[in-house]
């Protein structure tokens, strides 16, 4: 009897495995080749937290993460040639850095994918549906304002953190709904909001315009490139990376990120009044790469990965056992 091969679900990394890549032990004679692409990774089992020798491709992925369905039909466009190309892309200016080249023109590489990695991540993916809501129901309560100051008041007062409608946009809304009833006006709410979080996403809307047309990231690259940058090579010890791969206060990019590149690199980003336009370098003492340890360990939801010493560390274990779902913040 012949059995039916199930195919398997795709696999999308939210962190590309060529940066997962980066942390895997090398020049060690104890590992095979057929696991020259492993990673040692921090798991929280059931019989508590284990650490597990690993292949990347299993790792810091959500299976059809980017997978959207119009009309039930699954299209995997999103990871299978959208972001395979940021992911090329990225993975050369990776390795430019490694090359050692420090360039303006990397430094903006970088951005540019650095800026779609802050959109693929899976808990920013899951906060679509409620912003929406909350986008509709400020553009609506919007309509009553008498000034676009008002309405822009308004709309931060719900979502500061949404850049403002500009005032051209804010007169076509105007123009749009000014002769709509208040039935029509709470119906023409409700449309917005189906429009915007349609569920799977859709190619055609907000959830995946990004992929389609990168200059919805520029605000988002602007501010990264309004910062100085400097990779800080460890003094002494290994950095390790956690899913959550950019660690920034409380979301707030604008006040510094911070990155784990490699084992024995990461980026800083800071804010400064007169950013340089190359990457400057540094060391990055034993303190600070033990402190980006602890907070990448604190952050991470599922997978922790480095070297095997850095993981055995009890604080790094102590601070893993927080891990969360991936969809929360």
């Amino acid at each position: 009897m012949t059995k039916t091969k199930i195919p398997s679900e795709p696999k999308h990394h939210f962190v590309p495995q060529f940066w997962i890549k980066q942390f895997r032990p090398i020049n060690n004679p104890s590992i095979p080749e057929n696991q020259k692409y492993h990673v040692y990774v921090l798991r929280d089992t059931a019989s508590g937290i284990e650490l597990k020798f690993e292949h990347t491709s299993g790792l810091m992925q959500v299976p059809h993460l980017y997978t959207i369905q119009p009309e039930g039909v699954a299209n995997t466009d999103g990871e299978t040639v959208y972001l395979n190309q940021v992911d090329n892309d990225g993975s050369k200016a990776f390795q430019a850095i490694l090359d050692e080249d420090y360039s303006a023109a990397v430094r903006d590489a970088l951005a540019e994918f650095f800026a779609v990695q802050f959109m693929r991540a899976p808990q920013t993916l899951s906060r679509h549906a409620p912003l929406s809501q909350d986008l509709a129901s400020g553009i609506r309560l919007g309509l009553d304002a008498g000034s676009y100051n008002e309405f822009c008041q308004i709309l931060q007062g719900i979502l500061p953190t949404v850049p403002a409608f500009t005032e051209e946009e804010y007169q076509r809304i105007v123009e749009v709904s000014k002769n709509m009833s208040e039935n029509e006006r709470n119906k023409w709410e409700d449309e917005l909001c189906k429009l915007l979080s349609v569920p799977g996403g859709n190619a055609d809307i907000p959830f995946t315009d990004l992929l389609h047309d990168r200059s919805g990231l520029a605000p988002i690259k602007s501010v990264l490139l309004d910062m100085q940058w400097t990779l800080k090579k460890a003094e002494s010890g290994d950095f390790i990376l956690g899913d959550a791969s950019l660690l920034t206060d409380k979301g707030d990019i604008s006040s510094g990120i911070r990155i784990p590149f490699s084992m024995s690199q990461a980026l800083y980003l800071t804010p400064a009044a007169a950013p340089t336009s190359l990457i400057e370098t540094d060391i990055a003492s034993a303190n600070e790469v033990f402190s980006l340890n602890l907070e990448s360990a604190a952050r991470t939801r599922q997978w922790l990965i480095g070297s095997k010493q850095a993981l055995e560390h009890r604080d790094i274990q102590h601070q893993f056992r927080s891990a969360r779902p991936l969809t929360q913040p």
